[in-house]
């Protein structure tokens, strides 16, 4: 049996990858995956904030912070952070229970309907993040010409968790200590 997508059009249209290396901002092109459940914007408003924001999702089991000063955006499924320079994004999907582990292997096929040009970087590495059972696969791309890191992670929680970032190396450095603080306020609840 395959497994179904995360919502994939309307996730990486909402995701968007505006602002990649500096570049202008441009919608991400659809996917010709299986429909969302329920529709969501095509172009996210995300509200910045001024303080680290406390998010919770108690019926997939985890939470995070939002790191000062970035905006954050959530629909039907998932959740958006861009930093305050628009240059980096990082998605949390929640998917349905029951979807097997060959979805990481879907989230993959997924960026490259945005990513051009998708390295991987090695083997998909299993690992313990916070507590938390994670498969991890990053690599490189290029998104309207300029070169992109990405990361797609899938979370052991009560659901299946992903969460998904793109940015260009000089973007993603320079928003590291951010990152950083996203990761390690990750927990299961």
């Amino acid at each position: 049996m395959r497994p179904r997508t995360l919502k994939s059009a309307t996730f990486f249209l909402a995701l968007g990858i505006t602002g990649c290396g500096g570049g202008a901002s441009a919608p991400a092109p659809a996917t010709n995956t299986a429909k969302p459940a329920a529709p969501a914007p095509a172009t996210p408003t995300p509200a910045a904030t001024s303080a680290e924001t406390p998010v919770e999702n108690a019926d997939a089991g985890y939470r995070y912070v939002v790191p000062t000063g970035w905006k954050s955006e959530r629909g039907e499924g998932y959740a958006l952070l861009v930093s305050p320079d628009s240059s980096v994004r990082i998605a949390v999907l929640t998917a349905d229970a029951g979807l097997d582990k060959d979805l990481g292997k879907a989230i993959e096929a997924e960026v490259q309907h945005v990513v051009k040009d998708l390295k991987r970087d090695g083997a998909v590495e299993h690992r313990d993040v916070n507590g938390i059972a994670t498969d991890t696969a990053k690599g490189t791309g290029t998104y309207e010409g300029h070169e992109i890191r990405w990361s797609a992670n899938r979370l052991e929680m009560k659901k299946p968790v992903f969460v998904v970032g793109f940015a260009s190396s000089k973007d993603y450095d320079a928003n590291k200590p951010a990152v950083d603080r996203f990761v390690a306020s990750f927990k299961k609840i």
